[in-house]
Order: structure tokens, then C-alpha cells, then sequence
């Protein structure tokens, strides 16, 4: 029953969220809030619904208009907003607080540190961000109680391995192309031999 959407993700992914959209979501319109006609996408948005895809440097225009509820946000590439005192992450809690429900997805959320995922779970719900904190603090040793840990992070966390995200993925297509090498390429070459 909410028709107004959001998804946040880099620049370059806007178009792949548009495309796949169109394709995947009969009558759900997708709107473009980047470059130069992104005033008219929020307005086309605002009176007919569907989902608002937007950049994370251009979300921060979003929060000084008025809007409706947001019904779903997406964030894409979620890693990227791991650190709590960056501009761009206080911008998408902001958005994301106006959402009824909050997806934040990323291919690589505990690529360094416990606390890194400790943060982005505060983003997706402050509650279990609150309760992870309290448990296992700045995450630092969360490292120790590895199974508590996976066992704490169970309900936010849903991690799809490499045998299932394989069979969704084309197939590889090879294409020889020649590059013809030029006389710099060919004595750099020789130097490495």
C-alpha cells in the first residue's frame, strides 16, 4: 500500500537499477534523481509513485524536500557506508529513518573489521545496532566469540554463498581481441625476460 521507493547506490549503478526495473517490475515506474533532470524525475515520482533511484552524492538533495513516506529503501553497496561520522552515511540514516522497511546490501559488509558490519547493522535497525554494541562493544574482539558473533548477527544478516549466487550469473563468454603492441611494450618486454 505505500507506493514511493528508494534506492541509494553509486552512480555508476543507476542505470542497472533502471533497466532492471523496467524489466522486472510490470507498472512500477523507476525515476532517475541524477543529473540534470532529476527535479522533474522527483516530481514524476511524487504524483505517480514507483521507486527513486538516486546517487550517493545526490541523496543529500533529497532530504530538503518535502516527500512522502517512504515505503522500502534500498542501499546498494551498503559497505559504503560503514563509517558513522561520514556526511554520506549520516545522509542515508537520515533518508533510511523515513522508510517503513530497510534493505542495505553489500557483496563485501564484514571485509575488514566486526565493527564495520556492527555499523551498518545500527543503520538497518538501531535497535540490534544497540544490542550488538552492548554485546560485543566497538567489535574489536568480536573476533574471539566468532560464533556468538554469527549466532548475534543471525537475524540481519543474510550471507548467499558462492555455489548459490553462482547458477543466477551468465555464463563467460571469451572474446579474443588483438592489441597490437608497440615498440615501448615490445623492450619493456625484453627487460622482463
Amino acid at each position: 500500500g505505500q507506493p514511493h521507493h528508494l534506492v541509494v547506490c553509486p552512480a555508476s549503478l543507476i542505470d542497472t537499477w533502471l533497466q532492471e526495473i523496467g524489466r522486472a517490475l510490470t507498472g512500477i515506474g523507476g525515476w532517475r534523481f541524477h543529473g540534470p533532470g532529476r527535479d522533474t524525475a522527483f516530481d514524476d515520482w511524487q504524483t505517480a509513485g514507483g521507486i527513486l533511484v538516486t546517487s550517493f552524492q545526490q541523496a543529500e538533495h533529497l532530504l530538503a524536500r518535502e516527500h512522502p513516506r517512504i515505503g522500502f529503501a534500498v542501499v546498494d553497496e551498503a559497505h559504503l557506508v560503514k563509517n558513522p561520522a561520514a556526511q554520506r552515511t549520516k545522509t542515508v540514516r537520515l533518508l533510511i529513518e523515513r522508510a517503513s522497511r530497510v534493505l542495505l546490501m553489500s557483496g563485501t559488509l564484514l571485509e575488514n573489521r566486526a565493527a564495520e558490519l556492527i555499523a551498518i547493522a545500527d543503520l538497518a535497525d538501531p535497535r540490534q545496532g544497540a544490542r550488538l554494541r552492548q554485546q560485543f562493544g566497538d567489535g574489536r574482539d568480536a573476533h574471539r566469540e566468532a560464533g556468538t558473533f554469527r549466532d548475534a548477527i543471525g537475524d540481519l544478516y543474510l550471507r548467499r554463498n558462492q555455489d548459490e549466487v553462482l547458477p543466477e550469473l551468465p555464463g563467460l563468454i571469451p572474446t579474443d581481441v588483438r592489441i597490437d603492441v608497440g615498440e615501448n611494450e615490445h623492450l619493456a618486454c625484453k627487460k622482463a625476460l
